[in-house]
Order: C-alpha cells, then structure tokens, then sequence
C-alpha cells in the first residue's frame, strides 16, 4: 500500500481514516526524520490509542470528520499534503458521502501527489 511513496524525501502524509493505527505505525517507521504525518480518526477512542501509541514530534493525531481537515491544516500552518493514505471504509459508504468527503481531500493534495486507499 505504501509502495508508491518516496519515504526517502521530508514529505507531509496525511492519513485518514488510522482506525486502531496498523498503517499509521508502517508511515512512521518509513517516514523521513524530517517528515510530517497528520492522521485523522473520527472515533475518539481510536484518537486518544493513536496519541498515546504514536508520541512522536513528527505526528499529530487529530479526532475529527476527515470533511474538516482544510481547517485542521489551516491551524498546522499547512496548506497541501505530498500524500494521502486512506483507511476510510469507503465501501460502506453511500456515493454522497465518498463525494462529500473527496471534495474536501482533493484541493489539499498537491498536483503530483498520491492518493492511495486501502
């Protein structure tokens, strides 16, 4: 899943959707010493397991709906993300809420960056 993301670089990942943090721990064991992952979990129970399993410099946990997130970037003085990685379980989601959700990731990606959905 992670494949197509130069690690090698200092990069902003966002991921949405971290759930009990399975990708969340492989982004950070890849992730660039002076890269940035953002993780996004809705769940509060999650976010609070992600925080204290992920006390990283280089890792903010944020317990929000993922349609938020131009405001949490905007408070982290980010403006795009290099990369999305999605945990989202889209499956089980109604066309209207995929959407919902992809108008508000997409403006935050930067033009050549991935977007990549478990």
């Amino acid at each position: 899943m992670l494949d197509p993301i130069d690690f090698s670089k200092p990069l902003i990942i966002l991921e949405v959707g971290a759930g009990n943090g399975a990708i969340t721990k492989e982004i950070i064991n890849k992730l660039h010493p002076k890269g940035r992952l953002i993780t996004v979990e809705i769940l509060p129970k999650f976010a609070e397991e992600l925080k204290k399993e992920f006390d990283d410099p280089r890792v903010t946990v944020i317990c929000d709906d993922v349609r938020n997130i131009q405001t949490h970037l905007s408070k982290l003085n980010i403006k795009n993300v290099d990369h999305i990685v999605s945990g989202l379980p889209l499956g089980s989601m109604t066309t209207n809420e995929i959407d919902s959700i992809l108008i508000k990731l997409y403006p935050v990606l930067k033009k050549k960056g991935i977007f990549v959905q478990f």
